[in-house]
């Protein structure tokens, strides 16, 4: 059985979420023009957060590469990973 995946602008749609349903999206369509109109679309809805706004003022406060370090860590980001000694 299908499952419907909520409406966009509903709530609150983070860059995640809105990757996922586009992926999701284009899998179901295989069509290019259809995937590409809605990556535009999520891509402006997910500018557009509280959220979005919060991570954009980080930067200014704790620089870029702090702030993307916050984000890759806890996915074991390779840069996160400790090195081999050679």
């Amino acid at each position: 059985m299908r499952r419907r995946l909520p409406r966009p602008g509903v709530g609150p749609v983070d860059p995640s979420r809105g990757n996922k349903l586009l992926i999701k999206q284009a899998f179901e369509n295989m069509g290019l023009r259809t995937t590409q109109l809605l990556g535009t679309f999520f891509d402006g809805v997910t500018r557009h957060t509280e959220e979005a706004y919060q991570w954009v003022e980080s930067f200014c406060e704790k620089g870029f590469r702090e702030v993307i370090r916050e984000r890759d860590a806890p996915h074991g980001d390779y840069g996160e990973r400790p090195r081999k000694k050679s």
